[in-house]
């Protein structure tokens, strides 16, 4: 009985086998999983025309995070980012873009605060950039993040913008394998086509101790790791109508990273802009960071304190005494310290500190 069934359905057996057999046959070439790519494969790839949405500083279709202190000025490069982005204009009128949309995430500054904002910064009513404010968007929340990849697809997002970084998840941020989580939910972005730059604070320091970006970033050091970009800023000389700015690329994956960029901030008739001043090398760099520790070394020691005394704090901060030197005469000739002798040891202090302080020294 069994063999009669056979023989009866031997020929659509014979037919499945035969069609099973074309198909695998049939089957592209390439699609085997976990296929290496040998040296040959990857010099043969096709390169990218342009490997950064804004040259050597914002990689295309990577992750960028721009730190630094509450109130340094992150959310006004990063609405000058989106304005040179948006219209294709050369950032600082030094560095070009590839231009295209932008979609901010603010969780922080709110709809009133960003007209005002764009308002100073006279941007046109109809630049490309779309915003969400304060919707409480969670990227590590599927249906957040698929609402803006959606949103990114259907606008045709170049560039997406997220400000702070530590209100668009709700994971620990000290905790490594949350944040790989929440990194990976970021990079999604990028396969959908969009560079991502990111906001974050630095972690609390201690006094005039200083550190290096890297080690500056508020929770795991994941954050660091999984970026194509850091950028770092650091407040400098302050005004009444304009503030210095020091932007440092502590991180490049895709080449060498840009020298310390010196720009201001400046409020001038109802109008604010952002200005390029100067590229700085490694030991100008030095002297910059030199001059911002010794303001706030005589800030904290009100009175002031003896030249032997700063220049080992400097030393403490990997600053040697030539750069410590030509950071207290450069601060003595723009006035921002004052010195005298006190008997054959100079003092140095701020003008605002009164003498009879000092002479009681």
């Amino acid at each position: 009985m069994i063999e009669d069934d056979y023989k009866k359905d031997e020929p659509l057996i014979e037919e499945r086998i035969q069609r099973i057999e074309k198909e695998m046959q049939e089957e592209p070439k390439g699609k085997e999983p976990f296929q290496p790519l040998s040296v040959k494969d990857i010099l043969l790839m096709e390169e990218t025309e342009e490997p950064f949405l804004i040259e050597t500083l914002v990689p295309l279709n990577g992750l960028t995070v721009l730190s630094g202190y509450p109130s340094c000025g992150k959310s006004w490069i990063l609405l000058y980012f989106a304005y040179c982005v948006a219209t294709g204009e050369a950032l600082f009128k030094i560095f070009k873009t590839n231009q295209g949309n932008v979609l901010i995430i603010d969780e922080e500054s709110g709809v009133g605060e960003f007209k005002r904002r764009l308002k100073l910064m006279n941007f046109p009513a109809d630049l490309p950039i779309f915003f969400f404010s304060q919707q409480g968007f969670k990227v590590d929340d599927k249906d957040c993040l698929d609402n803006l990849l959606k949103v990114v697809q259907e606008k045709k997002i170049k560039l997406v913008i997220f400000d702070p970084f530590s209100a668009i998840h709700s994971k620990p941020e000290n905790v490594a394998e949350e944040m790989q989580k929440v990194m990976e939910c970021l990079q999604k972005f990028n396969l959908a086509g969009a560079s991502v730059i990111f906001a974050h604070h630095y972690r609390k320091e201690l006094g005039w101790k200083t550190s290096m970006p890297s080690q500056s970033l508020r929770g795991s050091s994941v954050l660091f790791g999984r970026v194509d970009s850091h950028l770092a800023v650091e407040k400098g000389k302050v005004t009444e109508s304009q503030i210095d700015l020091m932007i440092t690329q502590a991180k490049l994956r895709r080449g060498r990273a840009s020298d310390p960029l010196l720009i201001k901030l400046i409020e001038e008739n109802g109008v604010v802009s952002l200005e390029f001043v100067t590229k700085f090398q490694e030991e100008e760099k030095k002297i910059e960071e030199a001059k911002k520790i010794v303001l706030e070394v005589l800030k904290e020691k009100e009175a002031g304190c003896f030249r032997e005394e700063v220049l080992a704090i400097l030393k403490e901060n990997g600053i040697g005494g030539r750069n410590g030197d030509d950071a207290l005469r450069a601060l003595e000739e723009s006035n921002e310290i004052k010195s005298k002798f006190i008997g054959k040891k100079k003092f140095y202090y701020l003008p605002e500190i009164e003498t009879e302080k000092i002479d009681s020294q």
